[in-house]
């Protein structure tokens, strides 16, 4: 991943052509071990996203939920596939329970140039009060041999943990007047979580993929229970006339 390159000519090409370009997603293998006990019981679960024009909000919020687990298998896997792919792509993996994962994008187009408009992202993120208990659970989260030589905005989440918040944010303005403002991270709340295991095995892996690509790449990795992790890009483009003396 350290090969990516972030630049003008690479984002602005996802602007306007990501709608010419459909995505191509080929899960290989999804399946789960239904052999052991699992009891699921919410209260509370709640996510929301508000846009506006020059500005982007959203929430994620786990309120009051109760996982029990005991002897569960599960995997998911992607091989093979997205490889050469043009665009805005998405991937949520998610071998848990519980889990909140979103990837958004936001673009604004100026068309005043004699005014100034912000463009701005604020979150608000709460765990609170979840229960999870796990004992002999086995999950695994792969992506391999995919996504390699793709140019585009890229976001990943995977999840082979419980009552997670993963977030992938990318924010582009276009236009004269346009600024970007700092990207506020917003209230964060967890307290009051309840978390237990024993004999656990997680796994959340990328194999020889995302190679070789050229934009932007966001990807959260979450093996725990009750974890926020949250990624933001921002990106503003503007040009001037320079005076003639």
């Amino acid at each position: 991943m350290d090969r990516f390159k972030k630049g003008i000519p690479v984002l602005l090409f996802v602007t306007f052509c990501f709608i010419l370009a459909p995505i191509s997603l080929h899960v290989q293998e999804a399946r789960a071990d239904n052999t052991g006990e699992e009891t699921v019981l919410t209260e509370n679960e709640e996510a929301q996203s508000i846009g506006a024009p020059s500005m982007g909000t959203h929430g994620s919020f786990l309120l009051g939920n109760t996982v029990n687990e005991n002897g569960n298998r599960s995997v998911n896997h992607i091989t093979s596939s997205g490889n050469k792919n043009k665009g805005m792509i998405s991937v949520n993996q998610a071998s848990g329970s519980f889990n909140n994962q979103r990837n958004e994008r936001a673009f604004v187009f100026s068309t005043d140039p004699t005014s100034l408009s912000a463009l701005s992202v604020g979150t608000s993120s709460a765990i609170i009060a979840n229960k999870v208990h796990s004992y002999g659970v086995a999950r695994e989260d792969m992506i391999r041999d995919s996504f390699n030589g793709i140019k585009g905005i890229v976001g990943v989440n995977q999840s082979s943990g419980n009552m997670n918040i993963q977030t992938n944010t990318v924010a582009i303005g276009i236009g004269n007047g346009l600024v970007l403002n700092e990207m506020e991270l917003g209230a964060v709340c967890m307290k009051e979580n309840d978390v237990t295991s024993e004999k656990v095995h997680r796994k959340d892996m990328i194999i020889h993929s995302f190679n070789d690509g050229c934009g932007v790449v966001q990807i959260n990795q979450t093996s725990g229970d009750a974890i926020m992790s949250r990624n933001y890009f921002g990106y503003t483009f503007s040009s001037m006339e320079v005076p003639q003396p």
